[in-house]
């Protein structure tokens, strides 16, 4: 029997496969093949929903006939209640693929009664050239699916080359992933390169070797003879080159690898590709783990036109275009689509049957009801094997494949939400049925039939569900009877995991920390989740104080607040001061972080502080450092210093030079405010060069940022001050590339405290706007009030000193703190509120600037004495201060005020310049005066 044969299902059928069904309907260019649910146009299949599908065959079988409204409702919704816009929807797809027009008329309804198929019908024998759901190519391929292969040109790309390297390619990946379809049309590229074809063998059904053998030999169009079945097949194959796919090997994978290994050992043109749920483990074999369609971020797109880049997104949109037969993606609906994605993690099965719902309940109602039972019994394709009609008959034939203990720790693993390490997950499913060795075996035994994913994240590997499968999972572990334990369990199990992970932050540092411990989020937020739900105060005001830094780190501060925010209203902490403590100084940070409201900031900090007075003087630091904070963020300098030098005079006693560090900070920073500049900058010096690598993650450092981000300003801003522009501009670029790595708001702080206004002092406003526009983004981006305060101040004077209309006005009034450094960019802004923290000794930095800005005001009015007066103030305070930069300008100021003595002052500043190397614009310009 001649190989070269058209192989379809696993059958061979020589020539023009034939296949005869019911007697097919004939109209216009169409024939409906009633009983394979496919309406053709010529050769070309016409993609209807199943629904309009009967829709039409209702209509089509009653030719000339009205058929009531009622009626085809039925038909097309057995046993639901549905209105009528479903029916006309429905109709109006029909008519638009048919193209019924005025011209070309099908479909004719009756108001109030029914729709009439109008167009003359004929019964032809409903002679297929290929089944509907294949298309033959020549010499012994499968068919080619009718739906295509979507974003997945890479793989395909891949598997190909790998296919012409080694004789032994496995597809491996879980169900519904997309296995088949991959490897039919890697059979479909490689089949015109074999001599002797390309066959497909599904072996969904074999049971044992033998089976497996006969469906070979029919693939071949063969027989098996004698008791060796392989022997049988390699004397068929030996002299031939071909390509042998091998479809579904999961449930007999055993079997399969042993026929294989002899074959390739007998015949040596001979190439095998497979399919599987876990690895042949055959020598000689490439693995190709085929994984989730490309997934759209969750944030970060606007437009359909963006998320249509992403093959989940393409694949939901094609399938519901099937369905729905003129479905658009809109902008609106782009999001939601994203979730949902995500939701089914990228498995191409869960998003087609999932967009087979888009009729009943539209993108938004699909993304809203997608729980966890619709997704598993969504109904797909009749079609198809009945394991592949819905994700539960998918996952059930895997399930049925385990081993008991491996059932047992897959229903426990599925309360993890995010990936896990191999000591998470023996540390959450081992107890008297299980022990630890057992479930490390069952777990590998797990991601060896897909049913875990892995992945290496910072040299470890880690373990995933999908969605899909920890759904499933789930259900069975509610009918164990077992949810309560295990969720608790698993809740109790994030306490420690943050704990550990709260230890490791000075070892690893930022970014590798988050690296390690980022994946944890989803974990804490379901643990948080259902300790509420259960009405567990105490533990869910744990798992929030615990969850706080991770949260903090991760730019969630909306979701920081409102689970600190109900723990304390819940009195959550009452037990434990020391979660109370936790929870209050966290959101005195949040306020820092995201609010203008300085007095808000300070009362949780006080609160704070309180409670170590009267429940926890072991922590009574932690409760200075808040209130330091709150002092700090509302510019009251004196007060921030005087928390930051009893920190630091009590540090020695706290046995940890972490604590040092931390007191040396605070302290640099507030009397650099005050116009300490040496010794702020000697200070902030000694930190950059400490040797610890950062702060821990105790109660009050847990939302800080890395220290080396507001030493950097500080010493950026001095330098700046001192007349050394050039070097201050470098520390700004270190500065930036620090705090980028670090965390948004480090960023904010960095633009807003350093790099914006030192470029608006060094005349460089084309930088300013780009660095304001950064800062404007990123606060909105994460939702930090603050800081789109300071990027909408900086605009609107950036405006006015250029004279134009802001493109958008300030929602709020400037702070103490924006006014401070306001006053510094445009004279006009040193009001009085500003002059009066100056002379009461509240902020020092600025003085000299707003000393001037008083000359020139005064001047302006005809106040020659009082501008004089304010010109000497402004060139006494900046010599005092050693600020060079504002000697400079004082100095400049003086002399256009005609002050005796000015020229000689503005030449010994501009010497002083020149021995700093410093060719500024102020220096520039005083050079032309």
């Amino acid at each position: 029997m001649s190989p070269r044969l058209q192989v379809i299902a696993g059958q061979a059928v020589r020539g023009e496969p034939t296949v005869f069904d019911a007697p097919a309907l004939r109209f216009g260019p169409f024939v409906l093949h009633r009983a394979r649910k496919l309406l053709l146009e010529g050769d070309r299949p016409v993609r209807l929903s199943s629904r309009a599908f009967e829709v039409l065959s209702a209509l089509v079988e009653a030719a000339g006939v009205l058929v009531s409204k009622d009626t085809l409702m039925e038909r097309a919704w057995p046993g639901t209640v549905v209105e009528e816009i479903n029916l006309r929807v429905q109709i109006a797809s029909i008519r638009k693929l048919l193209g019924d027009s005025q011209d070309t008329r099908y479909i004719s309804n009756v108001p109030g009664r029914g729709y009439c198929f109008v167009a003359p019908v004929t019964q032809v024998e409903a002679r297929l050239p290929t089944p509907p759901a294949l298309a033959t190519v020549r010499r012994g391929g499968p068919g080619r699916a009718i739906w295509p292969m979507l974003g997945r040109e890479a793989e395909l790309a891949l598997l190909v080359r790998q296919l012409a390297d080694r004789r032994l390619v496995t597809v491996v990946g879980p169900g519904g992933i997309g296995k088949t379809t991959l490897a039919i049309s890697a059979v479909h590229a490689l089949e015109p390169q074999q001599a002797d074809g390309a066959f497909f063998a599904d072996l969904a059904s074999a049971q044992d070797t033998s089976d497996i053998a006969a469906s070979i030999a029919t693939a071949f169009g063969a027989t098996v003879q004698g008791a060796d079945p392989a022997a049988s097949l390699a004397a068929f194959i030996r002299s031939r080159q071909l390509l042998l796919c091998l479809d579904n090997c999961e449930h007999v994978v055993d079997s399969v690898a042993e026929l294989v290994e002899s074959l390739l050992a007998q015949c040596p043109s001979l190439r095998v590709l497979a399919t599987s749920r876990e690895a042949l483990r055959v020598d000689g074999e490439q693995r190709h783990h085929l994984g989730a369609l490309a997934l759209p971020p969750l944030v970060g797109f606007e437009t359909a036109a963006v998320a249509m880049a992403f093959a989940s997104v393409q694949l939901f949109v094609d399938r519901a275009t099937a369905s729905l037969g003129d479905f658009q993606l809109l902008d609106a609906d782009a999001d939601a689509v994203a979730r949902l994605c995500h939701r089914l993690g990228g498995v191409p099965l869960a998003i087609e049957l999932a967009a087979a719902r888009i009729d009943q309940f539209g993108v938004q109602g699909l993304a809203d009801r997608l729980d966890d039972q619709l997704l598993l019994q969504a109904p797909g394709r009749r079609t198809a094997l009945p394991r592949q009609r819905t994700l539960k008959g998918m996952l059930d034939w895997s399930h049925d494949l385990l081993e008991p203990v491996q059932q047992t720790v897959l229903h426990r693993l599925s309360v993890f939400k995010g990936s896990f390490g191999l000591e998470d997950a023996i540390a959450m499913v081992t107890a008297d049925d299980v022990d630890a060795s057992g479930a490390g075996a069952a777990l590998v035994a797990l991601a060896e039939k897909s049913l875990l994913l892995t992945e290496r994240l910072d040299r470890a590997t880690r373990y995933r569900m999908l969605e899909v499968t920890r759904a499933y999972a789930s259900e069975h572990l509610a009918l164990d009877g077992a949810q309560e334990t295990w969720f608790r369990r698993h809740a109790e199990y994030q306490l420690d995991r943050m704990a550990r992970a709260d230890a490791r932050w000075s070892e690893l540092g930022r970014e590798r920390w988050l690296l390690t411990h980022a994946n944890a989020i989803d974990d804490l937020r379901a643990a948080l989740r259902w300790a509420q739900e259960c009405r567990d105060d105490r533990l869910s005001s744990k798992l929030a104080a615990a969850a706080l830094p991770l949260a903090f780190q991760l730019g969630l501060l909306g979701e920081c607040r409102g689970w600190a925010e109900q723990a304390l209203a819940l009195g959550g902490g009452a037990s434990e001061p020391t979660v109370a403590m936790r929870l209050l100084t966290a959101l005195g940070h949040i306020e820092v972080q995201t609010s203008a409201d300085s007095e808000a900031a300070r009362q949780w900090f006080e609160r704070a502080y309180q409670l170590t007075l009267q429940q926890l003087p072991e922590l009574r630091r932690d409760g200075i450092a808040g209130l330091f904070v709150a002092a700090y963020g509302a510019a009251n300098y004196p007060e921030a210093a005087g928390h930051a030098q009893t920190l630091l005079d009590t540090a020695p006693t706290a046995a940890s030079s972490s604590a040092e560090l931390h007191a040396r900070r605070m302290l640099s920073q507030s009397i650099h405010h005050l116009g300490q500049h040496s010794k702020a900058y000697a200070l902030a010096e000694s930190l950059l060069a400490a040797q610890v690598p950062g702060l821990p993650l105790t109660n009050n450092s847990a939302l800080q940022i890395d220290r080396r981000v507001s030493m950097l300003i500080v010493v950026s801003r001095v330098d700046w001050l001192h007349g050394k522009s050039e070097d201050a501009q470098a520390q700004v670029e270190v500065l930036l590339s620090i705090a980028r790595a670090d965390s948004p708001f480090a960023l904010c702080q960095a633009l807003a405290m350093a790099a914006i206004p030192i470029a608006w002092w060094s005349g460089e406003l084309d930088v300013v706007e780009e660095r304001i526009a950064l800062l404007d983004e990123q606060a909105m981006r994460f939702g930090s009030l603050q800081w789109q305060s300071w990027a909408a101040h900086y605009a609107a004077t950036l405006a006015a000193l250029r004279g134009e209309k802001p493109a958008k006005l300030p929602q709020r009034p400037a702070t103490t703190k924006q006014k401070d450094i306001l006053a510094t960019l445009m004279p006009e802004l040193a009001d009085a509120s500003v002059l009066q923290r100056v002379l009461a000794g509240m902020v020092g930095w600025n003085a000299a600037e707003v000393f001037r800005a008083q000359a020139v005001m005064k001047h302006a009015t005809g106040d020659l004495e009082g501008a004089r007066g304010a010109a000497f103030a402004a060139l006494s305070k900046a010599r005092a201060q050693g600020e060079l930069a504002w000697e400079l300008r004082a100095a400049r100021t003086a002399v256009l005020l005609g002050m005796e003595g000015s020229q000689d002052a503005l030449e010994t500043a501009l010497a002083r310049c020149a021995v700093l190397g410093t060719r500024g614009p102020d220096v520039r310009e005083a050079e032309v005066q």
